[in-house]
Parts: structure tokens; sequence; C-alpha cells
């Protein structure tokens, strides 16, 4: 198994003891292949909001940098890890702007055959906010499954005392165990596909954004993006949010 590392920080703290600390426990359960990607190291440049990416596809995109290789080597992974430590409650600004780049995810998610993995560390407070918002984002971006690690590491804690903490070692288990098991879309993900296939279907949407239009017009009669098992009342209320969203457009 292949799991790509998009480390967030722009120093190799904290957070990075703590992300190859989980790779160890990981590589005691199986032989996995780990490759890591330093967001300070790449070139991509901020985002500037023009729309293209989602409106027309992310072809369009204006800025000559490295996005889609990047996007390759994540949709070649078997699982995901996403690393930041808390910056005034909130992800790193190099992590953010990669999410920003990464935007046109949320309209045509890509990553189903992923599962996602946060790391994140603080001194004190934020942790909730910035798991939770990864969590969030990669959800939209269609990935299998989630796990969430993270360590309130002040300065007074030693690096022994981080490396060895037993959260990593079993954090690194529920991962694993992810990696290998089933996968059925979560409520939220069947019903982000719903409201988004729906609206994206009709003629006003493909004025506003004609490929969103063309990629949802062509799963017009699928139950999610992809096949794959969907629980009859995930699959329901599903179908009642087409209706809702159908309604409210005329």
């Amino acid at each position: 198994m292949k799991v790509v590392v998009i480390f967030g920080s722009p120093r190799k703290k904290n957070s990075y003891l703590v992300t190859r600390a989980f790779e160890e426990e990981l590589l005691k359960l199986g032989p996995v292949e780990f490759e890591y990607i330093f967001l300070n190291k790449l070139s991509l440049q901020p985002c500037i909001g023009c729309h293209n990416c989602l409106f027309y596809g992310k072809e369009k995109c204006p800025l000559p940098d490295s996005i889609q290789e990047t996007l390759q080597s994540m949709l070649q992974a078997d699982g995901l890890v996403f690393v930041s430590p808390v910056y005034v409650s909130q992800v790193t600004s190099l992590l953010k702007n990669f999410i920003d780049r990464f935007s046109f995810l949320s309209h045509r998610p890509r990553l189903y055959g992923q599962h996602a993995m946060a790391i994140s560390t603080t001194g004190a407070i934020g942790l909730k906010n910035v798991l939770g918002y990864i969590e969030k984002v990669v959800s939209e971006w269609g990935i299998r499954s989630f796990t969430k690690l993270g360590l309130v590491t002040p300065p007074d804690r030693s690096r022994d005392d981080i490396v060895g903490d037993k959260r990593i070692r079993q954090a690194a288990g529920r991962f694993y165990k992810r990696l290998n098991g089933g996968w059925s879309p979560s409520l939220k993900q069947v019903i982000q596909f719903n409201a988004q296939k729906t609206f994206f279907s009709t003629l006003q949407a493909k004025k506003i954004s004609p490929r969103d239009h063309e990629y949802y017009s062509a799963l017009e009669s699928r139950d999610y993006h992809v096949d794959v098992k969907i629980s009859p009342f995930n699959k329901f209320i599903g179908r009642l949010i087409s209706h809702a969203v159908r309604m409210k457009s005329g």
C-alpha cells in the first residue's frame, strides 16, 4: 500500500516528529510505502479565486505550477495523511492554500479510493478546529474514511514523550484497519452528491458552471459518483434531498 503525506507545516518540529512516529507504527503493521509532499517546498501559487477550476475544469487554472502532478500522486495513493500544526485556531496558510487550489474536488470528488488521516499538534488549544476542518474538506472530496490524531505538545514536553505517546500507535492501528476495510459513502456524502447532481443538472446551472453540468448530467440515473453499496436509509434520504432541490430550483 502507498501513503502520501501532505505536510503543511513550514518547519520540521513537533508535527514532523509525530508524523514520523506514526509512520514507524504503521510500518510495524504491514508493508506501506510513504511519500512526503512538503508544501513549503512545493511550487503552488496562491489561489486567485478566478473559479476557472470550478466552472470550466481544473485544466483551465491559469497558474502554471505542479498542481496536476500533486493530484496524480494523491490519486495513486491508498491513504492520504494531512499534517498541520494549529496556527491561530486553524490550519497553516500552506495547507489552506493547498485546499483552496483543490477546491474543484468539492464540486467533483475524485478521492474514492483513498482513506484520509489528519495529524495536528498544538501548544495548548485549537485541535478540534483544525481536525474538524480537515475532516469536512476531505469528506467533500469523496474520501473513504477519516482518522484523526491530535496531540498537545507544549514547549516543556520532551521529544521522547511526544514520539512515545500511545495515541500515535492507536491511531496507526485505526488507520491501517481502515486501509484494509470495506467502504460505503457516509450520509453527508450521499446528501452532497444528490444535492449537487440535482442542481448542476439544470439548465440554469449549465450557464453558471458548464463543467459541473456536464459531469452530473452523465450521472443522472446514479445514486453516487461510483458504483458502491449504499445503505437503504442513506439512499432514501439522498432521494428526498434530490426532490427538495428540484422543487426549489423550479
